[in-house]
């Protein structure tokens, strides 16, 4: 193999694949990426048997062939050259780079040792979506995953094909985030599956900063769902199990609400967060309908208290809810729009509260209560 490449297009490649290197992988081959001549181009892989992401280049490719390289070694070799291209061949097991003033070797492994991957023509492709509302939604969701394997399908996101939407949740049991968007075009079938959230939003963020619609669709006989675009392909097996009926706790109706202002919400949460050291980070909410404003309140014996008002318009009952700091800040920090408006519903001081956006219902967010006493 041999083939001559400009420097910026094939850092990004590497980068690109990177990401679906396990930092500690499990057979040394896995370390690697795969580099193969591919009709005038390089053909950059990675995986780590969960997921996987091939990335195209253009080149002048000079010989055909193919080798696996320790990523980490031939990206950060690449990266701190500053040529404006590089010539690569195969010599006996190496990877010889030459560039302007710079010669390496860099010792490589057989190609045939790398895992099989799946296919992109084998695929059944169910809709088209734009790279930047794909990345989005999958952004607003993924943090509230799970993060322990405790029960592995709450560490996924669900994502939900239907006729003229798709719809992406997420749950740990203590709150869930839902993010539906609506198609241009119809799926090409209703169909469901849960994707590893820490995978999805690796792979998500890669496509990203796309223009062009990405093609997603689902391998059938390997479990695998995909994302694909001209010079990107990526895979994520999908994990078993049944996911919570989510839908069954997102509050209906409400005894008590509020409408106000994102910035103000956010400011009140971060000075309350500093207070909020005890370990379940408790902080109360208390909404006074009479003086159209919501107190954020926290305190600790170690640290002290602090009080923050808030204007709020606010109906119903008057109630004082408490929440762990951590699940509202994560939300707060996915929004995009902080000079906006936030609603929130309950039931009660110990009912699921409801956080919805511009009273928009594509995107909600529902976080449980903490009880505490007094």
């Amino acid at each position: 193999m041999k083939f001559e490449v400009l420097l910026d297009n094939f850092v990004k490649g590497l980068s690109y694949a990177g990401k679906a290197i396990s930092v500690k992988a499990t057979l040394p081959v896995l370390a690697n990426v795969l580099l193969e001549t591919d009709k005038g181009r390089i053909k950059i892989s990675a995986t780590d048997l969960e997921k996987s992401v091939s990335v195209w280049v253009g080149a002048k490719v000079l010989e055909e062939g193919s080798i696996t390289i320790p990523a980490r070694v031939l990206y950060e070799f690449v990266a701190s050259i500053k040529a404006p291209q590089i010539t690569a061949r195969v010599e006996g097991g190496f990877l010889v780079l030459e560039s302007e003033g710079v010669y390496s070797k860099i010792s490589g492994m057989a190609p045939e040792e790398f895992p099989k991957l799946l296919a992109e023509e084998k695929g059944n492709e169910i809709c088209g979506i734009d790279p930047k509302v794909l990345a989005d939604a999958v952004s607003k969701v993924s943090f509230a995953a799970a993060s322990d394997d405790s029960r592995p399908i709450l560490t996924g996101i669900m994502i939900n094909f239907s006729k003229d939407s798709l719809t992406f949740a997420a749950v740990d049991g203590f709150r869930l985030a839902e993010k539906v968007i609506t198609l241009k075009k119809s799926a090409v079938k209703e169909f469901s599956c849960v994707v590893p959230a820490k995978s999805l939003a690796e792979i998500a963020r890669i496509f990203g900063g796309g223009e062009k619609e990405v093609e997603v669709g689902f391998f059938e006989n390997d479990n695998a769902f995909y994302i694909s675009s001209p010079d990107i392909f990526a895979t994520i097996r999908v994990l078993e199990g049944d996911f919570p009926d989510y839908k069954k706790i997102i509050p209906q109706d409400s005894t008590s609400k509020a409408e106000f202002a994102t910035s103000d919400f956010s400011q009140s949460i971060r000075l309350a967060g500093v207070f909020a050291k005890d370990e379940s980070k408790i902080i109360k909410l208390t909404l006074i309908k009479e003086k159209e404003e919501i107190e954020v309140r926290s305190e600790t014996q170690e640290v002290g208290e602090v009080l923050a008002k808030i204007k709020a318009k606010c109906e119903g009952d008057d109630i004082t809810i408490a929440f762990n700091s951590k699940f509202l800040a994560d939300f707060l920090a996915n929004l995009p729009n902080p000079q906006g408006v936030l609603e929130m519903v309950s039931m009660g001081p110990l009912s699921p509260a409801l956080f919805v956006v511009e009273k928009n219902q594509n995107y909600r967010y529902v976080v449980m209560p903490v009880r505490v006493s007094g």
